[in-house]
């Protein structure tokens, strides 16, 4: 295989894997006592200059509160992007409830470091997050 089909390759094998976690984490979120319903997303996007990757799991407690476990990477400008946070939905749009550091790489092995410790972190936090504390 070429390098540009590796890379390709490595890069189908990544979203795969962030999706696999995503919905480890949907799993996860969905038998926990204080969680209504669950909704899965994972999908790739073109936003203006930029491609995306974006995965998440939006959560509805049984107090009502949106909740929303939001993983993405993308590339602009020649970097590659990876951000998780999770987002509290309110009438003017969301609020970040806390959010993982976010990394900037244009290596593909950097990458997909980065991806697999927002991921892993997105799951970590949903498997401690206290619904509770939320009115």
């Amino acid at each position: 295989m070429s390098n540009t089909l590796d890379s390709a390759e490595a890069l189908i094998q990544l979203q795969a894997r962030v999706n696999a976690r995503i919905m480890d984490l949907s799993g996860l979120l969905a038998r926990r006592n204080e969680i209504k319903t669950t909704t899965r997303m994972c999908e790739v996007r073109q936003y203006q200059d930029k491609t995306i990757f974006e995965a998440c799991v939006d959560v509805e407690t049984n107090r009502d509160v949106a909740i929303s476990f939001w993983f993405e990477f993308g590339c602009e400008n020649k970097r590659w992007h990876v951000a998780a946070s999770i987002n509290r939905t309110v009438r003017e749009g969301q609020d970040v409830l806390d959010e993982c550091p976010e990394s900037s790489t244009t290596d593909l092995a950097q990458l997909e470091v980065a991806a697999a410790q927002a991921s892993d972190w997105l799951v970590n936090r949903g498997k401690e997050f206290n619904f509770d504390e939320l009115k």
